[in-house]
């Protein structure tokens, strides 16, 4: 997973999502494993505010985390006080999404980049 932006309040704040931020977001909504993602997805998860506000939470977090810088919210509450639109929390679900299709890609499946090319070569 790339580390991805999300803009609050006009400023851009870093986004990713590890396995442990994807556990997370799925823990807060009983989600027990990816075929319950999956069917709770078809019934409209993804278009909830609580869902939408989980990934953005654990999506941030897990951004910060990574930058090692601490994060400006206190709580989840904190952050969802800075959204005005659900179309804000657009980068944070597909940000998850992302994720968690990229956590369950095959290594031959993943996208080559131009330092790995070489490497793809000469491994086939």
């Amino acid at each position: 997973m790339q580390m991805k932006q999300i803009t609050i309040g006009g400023k851009a704040h870093p986004l990713y999502f590890s396995m442990v931020a994807i556990e997370r977001v799925m823990a807060d909504h009983n989600i027990q494993d990816f075929d319950q993602l999956v069917q709770n997805n078809g019934q409209g998860l993804a278009n909830t505010l609580a869902f939408a506000r989980s990934c953005a939470w654990h999506g941030l977090r897990g951004g910060y985390r990574k930058i090692n810088e601490r994060l400006p919210w206190a709580s989840e509450e904190d952050l969802a006080e800075e959204f005005s639109r659900l179309a804000e929390l657009t980068p944070a679900l597909e940000g998850f999404t992302e994720a968690v299709q990229a956590f369950f890609m095959q290594p031959d499946d993943q996208p080559e980049v131009e330092g790995n090319q070489q490497a793809a070569s000469a491994s086939r």
